[in-house]
């Protein structure tokens, strides 16, 4: 399924840049990602709850938009292929699902580093649907053709998503703007809360390994050092002695005058003593 969905997206960037002959390969992923959710549907507990979750719906409206496609083949209306193409560019949130817990990386990863993908995720997602977006309101199959192709599109994003800005290309129909301001407002919303609770973790962690206090009964290690009672349950709290690290002394060997080393680390020998006597008289 990852490989799959990797490839639907693929299949959507080449569609809104006009390849037709591959319809038959986005059929076949199409009837695939519907089995699927209908395979999920009857395997769930409470149907009802999975179908009005977000991956439900996320499931459904990826794999239905090539149905309607194919369906309004001969109606000709642009506006109708402009709207289901918006909704296929949707399968790239199939992938959140990966990114749900560690336990998909085999137990590899922890939260941190999870948390760190899931930053990156969301960057990547964000930009990949607003030029998706973008370049099937105003790519080359449409009349107005602001941009030729979905690398220009990105290529768009990224300057107006870190406010550069440089104005060589900017969106022309109605629609495309208010698309753009949209996707603004998403990546300013969600991009700061993945990186906030990015810190978050990162400060817990610190602080799980400098804690001497945990609670037995809820396992939380976020103590002062001066805490007596959990202050998540309050039951009595566990102190943790921990070794001190001694610090190696290090001992240099002394040298005689003749600039030859002690052998027994700043003990003389006799036969240095006498050397040292002769040299001296």
């Amino acid at each position: 399924l990852l490989i799959l969905n990797l490839l639907a997206c693929i299949l959507f960037v080449l569609s809104v840049e006009g390849y037709s002959r591959i319809l038959w390969l986005d059929v076949v992923i199409g009837t695939v990602f519907l089995v699927e959710y209908m395979l999920r549907v009857y395997s769930e507990g409470d149907r009802l709850k999975y179908i009005t979750s977000w991956y439900g719906l996320i499931d459904l409206i990826t794999c239905l938009p090539v149905f309607f496609e194919i369906a309004l083949a001969g109606t000709g209306s642009s506006e109708i292929f402009r709207t289901i193409q918006v909704f296929r560019v949707l399968r790239v949130l199939r992938f959140a699902r990966f990114l749900d817990s560690p336990e998909f990386f085999f137990g590899k990863v922890d939260v941190v580093q999870l948390q760190m993908m899931r930053v990156v995720f969301t960057v990547l997602t964000l930009i990949f649907l607003a030029a998706g977006t973008f370049t099937a309101v105003e790519g080359p199959q449409t009349d107005d053709e602001t941009v030729s192709s979905f690398a220009e599109a990105v290529y768009f994003i990224i300057i107006t998503f870190s406010t550069v800005g440089y104005g060589d290309v900017a969106p022309t129909t109605e629609m495309g703007r208010w698309m753009i301001c949209l996707f603004i407002l998403l990546n300013m919303i969600f991009v700061p809360v993945q990186v906030s609770t990015l810190i978050r973790l990162t400060n817990e962690r610190v602080m799980r390994k400098e804690s001497s206090a945990t609670c037995k009964a809820c396992g939380w290690g976020f103590h002062d050092d001066d805490a007596v009672f959990c202050k998540r349950c309050g039951d009595k709290v566990t102190r943790i002695m921990r070794k001190k690290k001694k610090k190696r002394k290090i001992i240099r060997p002394h040298t005689t005058k003749t600039g030859k080393r002690s052998r027994n680390d700043g003990v003389w020998t006799d036969d240095e003593k006498i050397s040292r006597t002769r040299i001296r008289s």
